[in-house]
C-alpha cells in the first residue's frame, strides 16, 4: 500500500497546475485503483468502457492484465515512464495489490478527414491527402503498398514536444547508405520542440544554407507511395499533413502525379512545356538586362527596341527588374496570407499596379510608348471634376465574399453599368448582392448613381489582356 500511495503522490506532483490532468479513484473489494489521464487528449469513452468498467467486475486482487481490454498494454516501473505515457495520450493504472503500474493506449484519435490538398489538385488520381495524425498517414501509405517489405521505424524528437517522427521505406529497394544517413540525421536533432515537418526538414537537408530544396515534400499519399517505390525514404511527422521524401532530385520539381495517368506522349509534352516556361522565366529578365548593359550579346535590334521603350525612364533597367520582382512577390504574399475575399481584391490591385496598358507608335522601325492608360481611368468621375478612386470602393467589394469578379463601367455621370460573377457557393441571392452593392457604394460616392447589373459566368478581359475593375467612358 505504501508503494501505491508513493507512486500516486509522485505522479500527481509531476502534473500539478495542469487543469486538464485527471485521476479517478475507485475500490474493488479491498483493492484500491487509480487511473491517471489527460482530458480530451485521452478518450474518456475508452477509459470508461475498457478500463474502469472491466476493473470493477473482476475479483479482488486479480491481475490488471486479465481485465483491461487494450491492444497496447504494458507494464511500467516508475513515475518517469508513467509521465511519458500519459503525455503520449495513454492512461496509467496503479493498484494497491500490485507494484509498479500499467499503461494502456487510450489516445483520442479524432481529427479531420483526409480531404484533397488544395496545393496539389489533380483531375485524374486519388482525391485524398494526409492529415495531422502521423499514424493515420502511415496507414494511408500502407494502403497503397501492401507488402511486408514496407518497413516503418519510429523516433521521438524534441526535448519538450516529444514528437513522434517515423520513416517508411522498402527494405529491398532503398539504398542502405541513404537509409543509414536519414537515421543518423534524425537522431542528431536536438531541439525543444518539433511542431511541423519543416522543423525536421531544416535538420536533414544537405547543407545548412541550401539554395535549392534537397528534401521533397507532399500532402498526397499516392505521390509519396510512388517515391517510396522508387527507393526513397518517407519521413512522417506527427502533427503535420506534409510528408517529406529523401533524397530529392531537381527534376522532381517538373513532375506531377498526374503524369503517370496519361500517355507518354502527352506527359512528355507537358513536362517540356514546364521546362520551357522555367527557361524563359530564368533567361528573359537577363536578356532585357543584357540589352541595356551589353547590347552585343543580344543583338542591336533587340537592344534598340528595349532602349527606345525606356527612353524617358530615369531609373536603371536592373533596378526596374528588381522592383518588378519585389512587387510580384509582395502581391503573391498578400494574396496567400490575407483572408480569401481581401486577397482577391489585393490581387486585382496588384494587376493594376504592376502593369497598365500602353498606347504606342512605330517610328523608324522602332516602337515608342506615347501614352500610358489605365491609372487615369481607374476613377469614377463627376461633372464638377471630382473623383472617387478604386481604393475607396475596394472595402465594399472585399467584404462580400459572394462576389467572385466585378467590373464597374461608368457610362454617364449618372449611370454605372456593373458586371458581376457570382460565387457558385454564394449565400446571397442576386437581388441581395445588387442591393448590397448599390446601397453601400452610394454611401461612398459624392452623388448618387443609378446602377444596371449584368450577370456573367466570367468577365472578359480588356483587349490588352488585363482585367480592370473600373472603366470610365466619361471624359475627365
Amino acid at each position: 500500500m505504501d508503494g501505491y500511495e508513493t507512486l500516486e503522490r509522485e505522479i500527481t506532483m509531476r502534473f500539478s497546475h495542469m487543469s486538464d490532468f485527471d485521476k479517478r479513484h475507485f475500490t474493488v473489494g479491498k483493492t484500491a485503483y487509480c487511473v491517471f489521464y489527460i482530458r480530451n487528449f485521452s478518450s474518456r469513452d475508452m477509459i470508461n468502457r475498457y478500463i474502469i468498467e472491466p476493473l470493477t467486475h473482476i475479483g479482488d486482487g486479480r491481475d490488471i492484465f486479465d481485465a483491461v481490454s487494450s491492444v497496447s498494454l504494458k507494464k511500467i516501473s516508475g513515475a518517469d515512464e508513467a509521465e511519458a505515457d500519459i503525455l503520449a495520450g495513454s492512461c496509467v493504472i496503479i493498484s494497491s495489490a500490485e507494484s509498479g503500474a500499467v499503461s494502456a493506449m487510450t489516445k483520442n484519435e479524432e481529427g479531420r478527414s483526409p480531404n484533397e490538398p488544395e496545393t496539389e489538385n489533380v483531375i485524374r488520381g486519388a482525391h485524398e491527402g494526409f492529415t495531422e495524425n502521423g499514424g493515420f498517414n502511415g496507414a494511408l501509405i500502407r494502403r497503397r503498398i501492401k507488402t511486408t517489405h514496407l518497413k516503418k521505424e519510429d523516433f521521438t524528437v524534441g526535448g519538450l514536444s516529444k514528437t513522434e517522427v517515423s520513416i517508411m521505406y522498402l527494405d529491398d529497394v532503398v539504398r542502405g547508405d541513404v537509409l543509414d544517413e536519414v537515421r543518423r540525421r534524425i537522431r542528431k536533432i536536438k531541439i525543444n520542440g518539433v511542431l511541423d515537418s519543416g522543423y525536421v526538414e531544416m535538420y536533414i537537408q544537405d547543407g545548412k544554407y541550401a539554395v535549392y530544396p534537397t528534401v521533397g515534400n507532399s500532402e498526397r499519399p499516392d505521390k509519396v507511395a510512388a517515391k517510396i517505390l522508387e527507393g526513397r525514404v518517407a519521413v512522417i511527422v506527427d502533427g503535420s499533413p506534409v510528408v517529406l521524401t529523401v533524397p530529392y532530385l531537381f527534376i522532381e520539381g517538373f513532375q506531377v502525379a498526374e503524369d503517370y495517368s496519361k500517355s507518354a506522349f502527352f506527359a512528355t509534352l507537358e513536362r517540356l512545356l514546364r521546362f520551357g516556361g522555367t527557361i524563359i522565366s530564368l533567361f528573359l529578365p537577363a536578356m532585357f538586362l543584357a540589352a541595356s548593359m551589353s547590347p552585343e550579346i543580344v543583338g542591336s535590334e533587340f537592344s534598340d527596341y528595349v532602349n527606345a521603350a525606356r527612353e524617358n525612364i530615369k531609373i536603371s533597367l536592373a533596378f526596374e527588374l528588381i522592383s518588378v520582382f519585389i512587387a510580384f512577390e509582395l502581391v503573391r504574399e498578400v494574396g496567400l496570407r490575407m483572408p480569401k475575399a481581401v486577397g482577391s481584391a489585393v490581387g486585382i490591385v496588384g494587376s493594376l499596379v504592376i502593369g497598365d496598358s500602353a498606347v504606342s507608335k512605330t517610328k523608324n522601325g522602332l516602337r515608342y510608348v506615347t501614352d500610358i492608360k489605365g491609372r487615369m481611368n481607374d476613377y469614377f468621375y463627376y461633372e464638377n471634376g471630382e473623383v472617387t478612386s478604386f481604393f475607396e470602393v475596394t472595402p465594399v467589394i472585399a467584404h462580400c465574399s459572394d462576389i467572385l469578379q466585378i467590373r464597374f463601367i461608368e457610362e454617364t455621370y449618372d449611370l454605372i453599368h456593373v458586371q458581376i460573377v457570382r460565387d457558385e457557393n454564394a449565400k446571397m441571392t442576386r437581388e441581395e448582392i445588387e442591393e448590397y452593392v448599390s446601397v453601400n457604394l452610394n454611401k461612398i460616392f459624392k452623388k448618387p448613381f443609378a446602377f444596371e447589373f449584368e450577370w456573367l459566368d466570367a468577365i472578359p478581359p480588356d483587349p490588352n489582356g488585363k482585367l480592370r475593375m473600373i472603366v470610365s467612358k466619361v471624359k475627365p
